[in-house]
């Protein structure tokens, strides 16, 4: 029995990549024959036009002037009350003397830190904010089925956040939507075996100023977010108060749209920088600046890690943590400490656990089916999703 240091655990005849020891049990994951996953083959190979920064910068100063008008705002910035979107916010408006717009979007689970440095934040960079909350009963309906279907509620809050940030945008006719996204955020599934809806905004965002193909990715990325995920959760009843609250299913006819950018393609992430900018600058206070890739802008957070790793048996952060390896950016020996004292990933959060029941009308359900549940159903999603896959690269193959 062979020790995972990366899961923190051990696993009996699972094959590793020999580089980020990502599991053979992982979805959509294949190994060549000297034992590389697919992930880290195509991110090493794709590397060098991902991280030229130098150029992607240029890129998005053109596609900029391309785009922006006489009136209004030339960005919208989503902002949580954490580091990534408040640094992007104060480099778009300090370094590229842009006309930004920050947004938050308040699901009810930020924390009472995030609302502080929010409001410090867009006073010391100097942009205007505005709070966007869609219905309460609709919120809740949304993650008390995520949580029943998938076992936690992450996938849920990534398509709430996507598509009013784009409803948002397109309310107040701005033409791009950056976003603070980590590289080990936007790059922890990259292969290019895969053309779901991140890939092809990356793609878009290295190509010049397109507003065409700009709908045609956000049209796709809207019908892969349904696809994938929305219609399992949003029932029929339900949706007309979404496409009223969130956004439409269909884009009206002839509505211009907005590019949804990731600004670290543009420079290198470094996160002690971020934080002791923003601290400088902004007073901004980071509770858990000691740890890297930390969370405390959500008041559910320990919750959602702890059903995520008990529904899916792996979390956001150890898939982070695995393209941090990737990118040489750090070793699996510091990645397995890092992950090991995510405590809560092993060790039931009791009160967030109830706080997350209570706000989404789950008291009467255990822990134990919630999870149980979900693991029954990631087990079959994993088995198609592996045999895609293989069925995918043997073709590309013969």
């Amino acid at each position: 029995m062979k020790k995972n240091r990366i899961m923190g655990r051990c696993a009996k005849r699972q094959r590793r990549c020999r580089a980020c020891a990502v599991p053979d049990s992982y979805p959509r994951v294949l190994f060549d024959d000297t034992g590389l996953c697919n992930f880290c083959r195509d991110l090493q190979a794709e590397r060098g036009r991902l991280f030229d920064f130098s150029r992607n910068e240029a890129v998005f100063r053109a596609k900029i002037q391309r785009a922006r008008s006489d009136s209004g705002y030339d960005v919208l910035i989503g902002v949580s009350g954490g580091k990534d979107g408040a640094y992007v916010a104060f480099q778009l408006k300090h370094k590229f003397k842009l006309r930004v717009l920050a947004y938050t979007n308040d699901l009810g689970i930020l924390t009472d830190v995030a609302r502080e440095n929010i409001a410090k934040a867009v006073k010391a960079i100097g942009v205007d904010h505005v709070f966007y909350r869609p219905d309460e009963a609709l919120v809740k309906h949304v993650f008390r089925n995520a949580v029943l279907v998938y076992g936690h509620p992450c996938f849920a809050c990534t398509a709430l956040h996507f598509l009013v940030g784009t409803r948002m945008a397109m309310a107040y006719k701005i033409p791009f939507r950056v976003h603070g996204r980590s590289p080990y955020q936007i790059f922890k599934d990259f292969s290019g075996q895969h053309n779901d809806f991140v890939r092809l905004n990356i793609e878009n965002n290295l190509l010049p100023y397109d507003p065409a193909r700009n709908k045609s990715v956000l049209e796709t990325t809207i019908d892969q977010l349904w696809g994938f995920f929305l219609n399992k959760i949003v029932s029929a009843r339900q949706r007309p108060a979404f496409y009223r609250e969130v956004l439409p299913r269909r884009l009206p006819t002839g509505s211009a749209v907005p590019e949804f950018f990731a600004y670290f393609l543009t420079e290198s992430y470094e996160e002690v920088r971020n934080m002791d900018l923003l601290t400088r600058e902004c007073g901004m206070v980071f509770p858990t600046a000691g740890q890297v890739l930390s969370h405390f802008d959500c008041v559910i957070h320990d919750a959602a890690v702890y059903l995520m790793q008990q529904a899916a048996d792996v979390t956001a952060l150890e898939q982070e943590l695995r393209t941090m390896v990737r990118l040489n950016a750090l070793s699996l020996d510091t990645a397995a400490q890092r992950l090991a004292g995510e405590r809560c990933r092993l060790r039931e959060p009791v009160e967030e656990i109830n706080l997350l029941k209570t706000m989404w009308g789950l008291e009467r359900t255990s822990t134990g089916s919630i999870i149980r549940r979900a693991k029954f159903l990631y087990g079959i999603s994993k088995r198609l999703k592996t045999w895609a896959s293989r069925w995918s690269f043997r073709n590309m193959v013969l």
